[in-house]
């Protein structure tokens, strides 16, 4: 299983490290996703624009996601500009759904056609160059872009323009069987409700490995973000990939396949 090194991501992939019969890979997006394409990994998390991007059809497991339904501090852009005056913005690799997102929420609200090329997430901190940044997850803390004047809450933004989550990742699998995705389902959902029962525990033990202060890591994981699929976090996916083809955002919309028992 692959997963992204985020502190929201250690609730869904909680106690997956001590099952024997899992192999728990930690990489970056692209990364994840090149592994699942060629077959080395199961399953991943992947964030959800990757389910447009990768070169083949991918299998959503709805299995737990990592979600917002209003402000948090999952997803910012920071900005030298006005809404209004903003053109060009980048866009980290470990951020590609919220860069989407930050592109449709102007396109729809302010008429602006954002540029957003991606950055090397590699790099010690995000280019001070242009006009924005987006970040998402640990970054927006511990990486923070400086000398910007503003920020902008992306999943606030988004669901007071739409009503629905902002689905930031998402279980994927290129599994053809339906035993295959039964038994990665059953693990994959078990290791999310281990986890929503242990956050305290998730705060306690990785905080200080992702650089989170543990008063906000707790307030972040308890109220801010959520981690189970439901049809509201399809209805925002949906959304999202819709809104995104409509404003030319993505190249074309690629109809989302789920798993259902």
């Amino acid at each position: 299983m692959g997963v992204p090194p985020r502190l929201d991501a250690r609730v869904l992939s909680c106690g997956l490290e001590d099952d024997e019969e899992t192999e728990l890979i930690f990489a970056d997006p692209p990364e994840l996703r090149r592994r699942l394409c060629d077959g080395q990994l199961e399953a991943a998390l992947l964030p959800s624009v990757e389910l447009q991007q990768a070169d083949e059809s991918l299998l959503v497991l709805p299995a737990g996601c990592i979600c917002a339904s209003g402000r948090s501090l999952a997803a910012r852009l920071f900005a030298h500009n006005t809404p209004e005056e903003l053109e060009h913005i980048s866009g980290s690799a470990m951020a590609p759904t919220s860069a989407t997102v930050a592109c449709v929420l102007w396109a729809s609200q302010y008429r602006r056609r954002l540029v957003a090329p991606a950055w090397d997430s590699g790099a010690d901190r995000a280019p001070a160059h242009g006009q924005g940044v987006v970040v998402e997850g640990d970054a927006v803390l511990t990486h923070p872009p400086l000398g910007f004047d503003r920020q902008f809450d992306l999943t606030g933004m988004w669901h007071e323009a739409t009503g629905l989550p902002l689905v930031m990742a998402v279980w994927a699998t290129r599994a053809q069987t339906p035993l295959d995705c039964e038994r990665l389902l059953r693990v994959l959902s078990a290791a999310c409700q281990r986890g929503r029962r242990h956050l305290a525990d998730i705060v306690r033990l990785f905080t200080a490995k992702h650089g989170w202060p543990g008063d906000l890591a707790h307030r972040y994981l308890l109220s801010e973000v959520h981690f189970e699929f439901t049809d509201a976090c399809r209805d925002g996916l949906e959304e999202l990939f819709f809104l995104a083809a409509g404003y030319d955002v993505i190249e074309r919309y690629r109809p989302l396949a789920y798993y259902e028992p």
